[in-house]
């Protein structure tokens, strides 16, 4: 019984979490940045300029999400999207062309 209420804090927790990931900057960035191509730690770095710190945070995440997962290129080790991490970062670059294209309302401030 307490392993039932252990997993469920778990889960409960990884989806808060999952839900402020969702809404800043850096979760598009990133997933943006591997929708390109599997990059390493330090090739999405210099993509996003999210501070190291917060990118291991950030693909802690994504990788408890399922949305990535890691893979050995010899000695490299990159971050490569999933299946349900590459629909979600279509989405993203899908969203992010629409709002793009919205015309800019030059009276606000």
């Amino acid at each position: 019984m307490d392993e039932e209420i252990e997993e469920e804090q778990m889960e409960q927790e990884l989806f808060v979490e999952a839900n402020n990931l969702i809404f800043r900057k850096s979760f598009t960035l990133i997933m943006l940045s591997l929708l390109e191509s599997p990059k390493n730690k330090t090739g999405i770095y210099k993509d996003t300029f999210v501070t190291y710190a917060h990118l291991h945070k950030v693909i802690d995440v994504l990788q408890n999400l399922g949305l990535i997962e890691f893979q050995k290129n010899g000695r490299e080790v990159v971050v490569k999207l999933t299946q349900p991490g590459e629909e979600v970062a279509r989405r993203l670059k899908e969203i992010v062309e629409i709002i793009r294209k919205l015309p800019t309302n030059k009276g606000m401030k």
